[in-house]
């Protein structure tokens, strides 16, 4: 008997996890999918200009020096840049996306002396051995 339950549990289970699978909808949900992408995009280019004004609020009232502002400030930059080209290209419908990413990525290092870290996207200085975020051994640029 407790067999015959787990069965049925097991067999509920399934048809509840592959039934979108079947549903006729499923390409309607893609469609909607890609219109949550856009919102989330919209959201982070909002958040990424709000963090620059408290940013730059915070300098002026003395509560961040001039080293860690030029930081972040390139930093903040460089999202709300890629975040709009991310629009843009949602928006165009293109998928050369990795192109662009890689010149924001270089005008804002070659300004800043901010590079990335390969595991984990974290903004790093040039001159760091190890991400202070994830602990990769970055590498020699020199």
């Amino acid at each position: 008997m407790l067999t015959l339950i787990e069965l049925l549990l097991l067999v509920g289970t399934l048809f509840v996890v592959s039934f979108p699978l079947w549903n006729k909808r499923f390409a309607e949900d893609i469609v909607e999918l890609k219109e949550s992408e856009l919102s989330d995009l919209l959201y982070r280019k909002d958040a990424s200009f709000i963090a620059l004004k408290d940013l730059e609020f915070d300098h002026k009232t003395g509560k961040i020096d001039d080293v860690d502002y030029d930081e972040m400030k390139a930093r903040f930059e460089g999202e709300a840049l890629d975040t709009i080209k991310r629009i843009d290209d949602y928006k165009r419908g293109s998928d050369a996306v990795g192109t662009v990413d890689q010149k924001i990525k270089t005008s804002v290092k070659s300004k800043t002396d901010i590079g990335y870290c390969a595991s984990c996207g974290v903004s790093v200085k040039e001159s760091h051995k190890f991400c202070s975020s994830c602990g990769v051994s970055l590498p020699d640029t020199e």
